[in-house]
């Protein structure tokens, strides 16, 4: 079981505002608890917003790829 927040839908839409927005931050993040572990898509990254306009799959699959990972607290 797992709960996404951020459905594509708002993936999507954090996806274009980091392309547009992402040099005035430091970090922009979508943050979800997956399989009882919070998951972290860098949103700066282009692989990742690639992933999310074009991949065919739920967002859930998303944060439990390669492309997500274990978010750690104070980094």
């Amino acid at each position: 079981m797992s709960s996404a927040p951020f459905g594509r839908v708002r993936l999507k839409s954090l996806s274009d505002f980091a392309k547009e927005y992402g040099n005035a931050f430091h970090r922009i993040e979508a943050l979800s608890k997956v399989d009882s572990v919070m998951r972290v898509l860098d949103m700066k990254r282009e692989d990742v917003r690639e992933a999310v306009l074009y991949r065919e799959c739920e967002a859930v699959e998303l944060y439990r790829s390669e492309l997500g990972v274990d978010y750690e607290p104070g980094e």
